[in-house]
């Protein structure tokens, strides 16, 4: 464990924009090619999907290090409502 990482408020609008969505992101170019966006979180998605880690990762286990309260709340929420397939 970092204890960097882990100070409490260090990472906290990260963490709530995280929850929120990734945002895209902009990638600039050189003339004439126009700006193009990242779809950052549609990307995130589809990797972890065809990944195949809600196989080999038991999340029904206790975390460690446990999450804070809220944000094992809303946790809990999504996962009570994504279809199970």
């Amino acid at each position: 464990m970092d204890p960097y990482l882990e100070q409490p408020g260090l990472w906290e609008q990260v963490h709530t924009r995280l929850i929120v969505a990734i945002p895209d992101f902009p990638v600039p170019l050189l003339p004439p090619d126009p700006e193009v966006t990242v779809p950052l979180n549609q990307l995130m998605h589809e990797l972890y999907g065809r990944a195949g880690y809600d196989l080999a990762i038991n999340y029904r286990q206790p975390l460690d290090p446990p999450l804070a309260p809220a944000d094992m709340e809303w946790a809990l929420t999504l996962f009570q409502s994504t279809p199970k397939s």
